[in-house]
């Protein structure tokens, strides 16, 4: 059996709610920056001076523009942040075409780093 982090990266289903969201972005903070008990137990007793930050990427297809999916996500990180006690940095979409904030909405277009050729006959 796998880690259950290693599943974070499978495509997202439309059927994801909130709670869910949040036990994959727990899953995920835990993952990179070790067991939220860890992290509030260290906190509490002075052993960490600072508040962790984290982000989270959205990879998903589509447009190049903020979708609802990606404000639930950005929901969800918040609540997750909030349970493990680390500060809630950026949420953003990626896609092909490049990536957004998904709080600010500018998008940042990256231009693609080979050509694609059609197929020869």
């Amino acid at each position: 059996m796998t880690h259950p982090s290693v599943d974070l990266l499978a495509p997202s289903s439309p059927d994801l709610d909130h709670a869910l969201r949040v036990d994959l972005a727990i899953g995920g903070i835990d993952a990179v920056l070790g067991s939220f008990t860890t992290i509030w137990t260290a906190r509490m007793a002075g052993l960490c001076p600072f508040t962790p930050a984290a982000a989270l990427v959205v990879v998903r297809p589509g447009p190049l523009e903020v979708l609802e999916e990606d404000r639930a996500w950005g929901r969800a990180w918040l609540v997750a942040c909030g349970v493990v006690g680390v500060e809630p940095g950026a949420v953003y979409a990626a896609s092909r075409a490049g990536w957004i904030d998904v709080a600010v909405g500018h998008p940042v277009s990256v231009p693609r780093l080979r050509i694609v050729r059609p197929h020869a006959r």
